[in-house]
């Protein structure tokens, strides 16, 4: 019996089930040291801190802070229903992206250096990790895809600034996971393979060689062509002399 393609997964479902489970982490070490009113402080205090960062996952994260701070606020258990803080919402329209989009680009300049900075945190975080280079490969290409998703998404907290430094690195990220992927790397030493043979042969052959190969420089005789047109001459000379003496 054929069996049943798996569906594919949604990274930004994906993304907001992880920031649950973070989000729910620090409210039970909170909770277990400080008391609701101090933990729901701490709480707003790093989503604020996190609306700020240009990496999706800490947007997520801050929704689910905020969340969170806002169930402690109405004496309900944190979290309670899951991802809803943020899948509720999760068919954003296009009128409501646009709108994102226009903010984002009032911004002049492109954020060169900050989303720089953006994509080697990520690489960094996923270091920290222990991922191998084919393993971060895949890693930060579907970070990259995640920002494609949410720099315009409404429903995070993040500026246009901050979202504008989402976009920029989006193509920084990919780049770098494809300088990470093996079989690109194979493809650039397939490419550069016959300069550098041609190269090593270049180096192989003596200098005498290669001054040979290149030919004589122009405008100038080899020497011993040289002297035989110089003895033709004289020939020539001789021969005109006698024939004016002889009557």
């Amino acid at each position: 019996m054929k069996t049943r393609d798996r569906e594919p997964v949604d990274p930004v479902a994906s993304a907001a089930v992880d920031a649950l489970m973070a989000a729910r982490w620090q409210c039970a070490e909170l909770l277990a040291r400080k008391s609701s009113d101090s933990t729901r402080e701490l709480l707003l205090g790093r989503a604020a801190e996190l609306a700020s960062s240009p990496i999706g996952r800490d947007q997520i994260l801050s929704r689910a802070l905020e969340a969170a701070a806002a169930d402690l606020a109405a004496g309900r258990p944190p979290l309670q229903e899951g991802a809803a803080f943020f899948c509720r919402g999760r068919s954003s329209c296009c009128t409501a992206r646009q709108i994102v989009r226009e903010q984002v680009f009032r911004h002049t300049g492109v954020p060169g250096r900050a989303s720089d900075a953006a994509a080697a945190e990520l690489e960094r975080r996923h270091r920290a990790e222990g991922d191998a280079d084919h393993a971060l490969c895949e890693r930060l290409a579907a970070e990259a895809h995640l920002h494609e998703l949410l720099w315009d998404d409404p429903r995070l907290s993040a500026d246009g600034h901050t979202r504008l430094i989402m976009l920029c690195a989006v193509p920084k990220v990919i780049e770098r996971a494809q300088t990470l992927d093996p079989s690109h790397a194979r493809s650039l030493r397939r490419r550069d393979a016959p300069r550098r043979l041609s190269q090593r042969a270049l180096a192989l052959i003596p200098s005498r060689g290669i001054v040979a190969a290149r030919g004589r420089p122009p405008g100038r005789f080899h020497r011993p062509r040289l002297r035989w047109l110089w003895a033709l001459g004289l020939m020539l000379v001789g021969a005109t002399g006698l024939i004016l003496i002889d009557p």
